[in-house]
C-alpha cells in the first residue's frame, strides 16, 4: 500500500480510526502528491480496481502514477464523453482542465457496464480524487434520455446551477444553428446569448432587451410566453421548477394555431367593420323608411287625384260623347240633304259643292272624335267587350266592303285571301271591325295611287295570322315605335295630305291587345308597309253565345 505520510501528524488512535472509516465509504479514495503520485487509496478504491483484473501496484515498485493508472485500464474502459475518443484524451482533457482551474468531474464508462465520476480538489500540494460510481444515476440518465427522444415536443432540464442538464433532439432542431451550437453544461445565459447572436428570434424591442426579458422569464420559471422565430414558425415556451432545484422548459410549435389565431382575429375585425356597415346602413334604411313612408303618402294623395281626375274625364268624355256627337249628326244630316237637294233644287252648285264638305268634313270629325273615346275608354280601363265566338273571314270581307270606295277613289287594288281551315275565334265583332278598318285606312291613306294592298288570313299554330301588306311610302325605322303613340305621325304624313290624328294604329293595336291578340309592324322606306294582326284561336267547347265583359287595363 502507499505511504501513509499524511498521517504522520495524528495519534495512532486518531489515524486507525480515521483510515477505518475510509475504508467504510462506498467511495473510492485517493490522495496523489504534488508529482502526481499515488499515496493513498481506500479499500472501495481497491476492490473496483481489482474487479478489473489490476492491482494498484507497480511489479517494480515504482510509484503509482495517476497516468499510469488510468492507461492501466486500456481495453477494460473508455471516456464517458463521446467526444473523447481514447484515454489519452481522456488525459489530455483533465490536465487542460486543471490548467484551467476547472475541476468539473470526467466520466469513466467500464466495459462491464459501469460508470465512474472522478472528482478532483486540491489540498495544499496534493491532490484528493474521488471515484464515485454513477451506473445508476447513468441508467437513469439514458432512461431520461430515451424518453425525452419519443417526446414530440422540445425539451430541455436545467440543473440547480442552470446549467443544461439533458436536452432532446427536437430541442436541438429547434435551438441548434451552426452558430448557436448547444451541449450538455451550456448555461442558460449562454445558450441565450449565442441564439440572440445568432439572430434566430424575431426581436422587435432590440437584441439586447429581448435577451434580458427572456433571462429574466427562465429565472422565474412559470407561468407561458410566445416566441417567435425569424422565419415565422411560433412556440409556446412554458418552464417551471424541478423538485430539485431546477428547471425544466418544454417548447411546442403553436404556428398553426397562432395563424388561426390570427386569422379569427382579422375575422372578427371584419365583421366588427361589417356590424358597424350593417348598424350604419339600418340607419339609412330606417331614415329611408321614413322617406318611403312621406313618399307613400304622397303616392296615395296623387293617386286619389288621379282617381278623381280619372272619374272627372269618364264623366267629361261621356258628355262629350253626347254633347258632340249629338250636333255632328245633325251637321252631318243637314248638309247630306242639302247635297242631294231633297227639299228641291239649290239656287248655285256651288251650294251643293259646299254642302258635300260639310258632309265630309263631319264625317271625318265625329270618326276623329269616336276614335278618341274609344281610345280614352281603353286607357281608363272602361271599355265594354261582348265577346262572342266568330269566324274571321265574314268581319274581313265586312271590312274591305267598306274600305272599297277609299280604294277605288285612289285607284287601288285590294286584294283578300282567306285560308279554309281557320279556327274560330272568341271576340268582339265591332272593335275587332275597327282593328282591321284602321288598318286598312291607314294602308290606303299611305299609299299612292295605282298601289295594291293585300289581305291574307292564315293558321299559325293554334292562332290566326292577318297579314295586311301595302305598297305604300314605307315608314323609316326610327319612327316605327313612335307612331304607335297616340298623336304621332311619321316623318312622311306630316304633310297636309296624310291627316289622319295619329290614332289609327295605337286604337287598333289597343283594342287587339283587349281581346287577347297583338298587332306588330314591319315596314321599309320608299317599299311598303307590313301589318301583322294576331288572334288566338277559341277554346274548344267554348259558348258561341254573348258574352258581356269589361276589361280593365
Amino acid at each position: 500500500m502507499p505511504s501513509m505520510d499524511f498521517t504522520n501528524d495524528l495519534s495512532a488512535v486518531s489515524r486507525d480510526s480515521i483510515l477505518a472509516c475510509l475504508d467504510t465509504l462506498r467511495v473510492g479514495v485517493t490522495l496523489f502528491d504534488e508529482k502526481d503520485r499515488l499515496i493513498y487509496s481506500n479499500e472501495h478504491f481497491r476492490l473496483m480496481f481489482e474487479s478489473l483484473g489490476q492491482s494498484i501496484e507497480q511489479d517494480d515498485n515504482t510509484p503509482v502514477t495517476f497516468p499510469s493508472l488510468i492507461r492501466r485500464l486500456k481495453g477494460k474502459a473508455k471516456p464517458g464523453d463521446d467526444t473523447l475518443r481514447t484515454l489519452d484524451d481522456w488525459l489530455d482533457e483533465r490536465d487542460r482542465r486543471i490548467q484551467q482551474q476547472d475541476y468539473r468531474p470526467l466520466d469513466l464508462r467500464f466495459n462491464d457496464g459501469r460508470w465512474f465520476q472522478v472528482k478532483e480538489r486540491v489540498e495544499s500540494e496534493s491532490l484528493i480524487r474521488l471515484w464515485v460510481d454513477i451506473s445508476d444515476l447513468r441508467k437513469n440518465e439514458i432512461r431520461l434520455e430515451d424518453a425525452l427522444s419519443i417526446v414530440d415536443v422540445a425539451t430541455a432540464f436545467w440543473d440547480q446551477n442552470d446549467r443544461l442538464a439533458a436536452f432532446n433532439n427536437h430541442f436541438v432542431n429547434v435551438f441548434s444553428t451552426e452558430e448557436a451550437e448547444i451541449k450538455v453544461g451550456d448555461s442558460f445565459a449562454d445558450v441565450i446569448d449565442r441564439i440572440t447572436e445568432a439572430k434566430l428570434f424575431d426581436m422587435p424591442l432590440g437584441a439586447e432587451q429581448w435577451r434580458n426579458d427572456r433571462i429574466n422569464k427562465h429565472r422565474q420559471a412559470f407561468g407561458q410566453d410566445v416566441v417567435t422565430f425569424r422565419d415565422g414558425r411560433d412556440f409556446m415556451m412554458k418552464e417551471h421548477r424541478t423538485r430539485d432545484g431546477g428547471i425544466a422548459t418544454v417548447l411546442t410549435d403553436v404556428t398553426t394555431l397562432q395563424e388561426k389565431e390570427r386569422e379569427i382575429i382579422h375575422r372578427g375585425h371584419a365583421i366588427q367593420r361589417t356590424q358597424s356597415s350593417l348598424t350604419k346602413t339600418r340607419s339609412k334604411m330606417k331614415e329611408q323608411a321614413h322617406s318611403l313612408v312621406g313618399l307613400n303618402e304622397k303616392l296615395d294623395e296623387a293617386a286619389a287625384q288621379a282617381q278623381q281626375a280619372d272619374a272627372v274625364l269618364s264623366t267629361f268624355m261621356r258628355s262629350m260623347s253626347t254633347e258632340i256627337r249629338t250636333p255632328l249628326h245633325s251637321i252631318i244630316g243637314f248638309a247630306e240633304m242639302i247635297s242631294r237637294q231633297l227639299f228641291g233644287p239649290v239656287g248655285d252648285d256651288r251650294y251643293r259643292e259646299y254642302a258635300e264638305l260639310i258632309h265630309l268634313s263631319g264625317h271625318h270629325l265625329l270618326s276623329l272624335v269616336m276614335r278618341i273615346l274609344d281610345i280614352s275608354k281603353v286607357q281608363m280601363g272602361s271599355y265594354d267587350l261582348n265577346l262572342t265566338i266568330e269566324d274571321i273571314g265574314p268581319i274581313l270581307e265586312s271590312c274591305l266592303s267598306a274600305m272599297k270606295r277609299s280604294a277605288k277613289d285612289k285607284q287601288i287594288a285590294l286584294d283578300l285571301t282567306v285560308a279554309p281551315d281557320l279556327p274560330q275565334l272568341r271576340l268582339d265583332t265591332a272593335p275587332t271591325q275597327v282593328v282591321i278598318r284602321e288598318i286598312l285606312a291607314n294602308a290606303i291613306e299611305f299609299t299612292e295611287p295605282g298601289g295594291t294592298i293585300t289581305i291574307d288570313a292564315q293558321r299559325k299554330g293554334t292562332d290566326v295570322e292577318i297579314t295586311v301588306r301595302d305598297t305604300g311610302i314605307g315608314i323609316p325605322d326610327e319612327d316605327i315605335d313612335r307612331i304607335m303613340l297616340p298623336f304621332e305621325k311619321g316623318k312622311n304624313a306630316r304633310s297636309k295630305d296624310y291627316a289622319r290624328g295619329g290614332l289609327g294604329l295605337p286604337l287598333a293595336r289597343e283594342l287587339a291587345k283587349l281581346q287577347g291578340g297583338r298587332v306588330t309592324l314591319e315596314s321599309v322606306a320608299g317599299q311598303g308597309t307590313t301589318v301583322q294582326i294576331t288572334f288566338p284561336a277559341a277554346k274548344p267547347n267554348t259558348a258561341r253565345g254573348p258574352q258581356r265583359t269589361k276589361v280593365a287595363v
